[in-house]
């Protein structure tokens, strides 16, 4: 058996294995660490697909926030207790514009997969991947860490050109309790979690998309950090850890 075989025969012993375990577990469901309530979430044809979702917030700062329609098979695709958010984000003073999406796992884990999954589904090239960090201001000095992806992506025109776009994505993972940007330790933290007092922590994927032509990415990038500060507070509960907290005399 060549190596690559034994790689990914070890990584799908191991993931069934956790599978099993965690669903010999009976478990208590965590607290989400996102504003959830009424709220509409409806598909391409304006049907109505949930009746309660993330709230997020209508308008923050310059930035405008509209509802988001998704695709029907988004929703049949996932666990029925997950639940969502979208807004679609436009800077009224600039052609900005990002998507935000949170998605909420219920008792169902599998509402959750590898980010990177939902950016090569959407056609775009993943350039590079690396881990920052944002100062936040509210609702206390703190540090959020996220994982920053490079995109690209190369849409054909119906005149036959190809548009190209370059872009970033952000996401990190947030519980009740916990934050981290890092989609294996998230994993990790759960089977601790769930062994260890048998709640099942309520994780939720956040993320921040934005695309412009080549070129403009510095910009982008910066709105986009103005956008998630401004926004985040907004709509996620949980308190930062106290090792992310930044002290009144290291603020910038």
């Amino acid at each position: 058996m060549k190596k690559p075989q034994i790689a990914f025969l070890v990584v799908f012993i191991t993931v069934a294995g956790m599978s099993l375990l965690i669903g010999s577990i009976e478990q208590n469901l965590g607290k989400p660490g996102v504003i959830v309530g009424e709220g509409l979430i409806k598909g391409l044809e304006s049907e109505v697909l949930r009746t309660n979702c993330v709230i997020l917030p209508d308008n923050v700062g310059f930035f405008k926030g509209l509802d988001q329609p998704v695709s029907e098979k988004v929703t049949e695709w996932l666990p029925p207790d997950t639940t969502f958010g979208f807004k679609n984000y436009f800077d009224e003073n600039t052609d900005f514009q990002a998507l935000t999406q949170v998605v909420l796992m219920g008792k169902d884990r599998t509402s959750i997969h590898k980010p990177e999954y939902c950016l090569y589904g959407a056609g775009f090239k993943i350039e590079k991947i690396e881990q920052k960090s944002i100062q936040m201001l509210l609702p206390t000095p703190y540090t959020l860490p996220v994982t920053r992806i490079h995109v690209t992506l190369n849409q054909k025109q119906t005149d036959g050109s190809v548009r190209k776009t370059s872009g970033y994505y952000y996401y990190w993972f947030i519980s009740e309790d916990q934050i981290t940007a890092s989609h294996k330790e998230r994993i990790m933290l759960m089977v601790r979690d769930l062994l260890k007092s048998r709640v099942l922590k309520r994780w939720a994927y956040v993320s921040f998309l934005a695309v412009a032509q080549p070129g403009v990415e510095d910009a982008l990038d910066a709105k986009m950090i103005e956008l998630i500060q401004q926004s985040v507070p907004q709509f996620q509960l949980t308190p930062p850890p106290e090792h992310l907290r930044i002290s009144p005399s290291h603020k910038n």
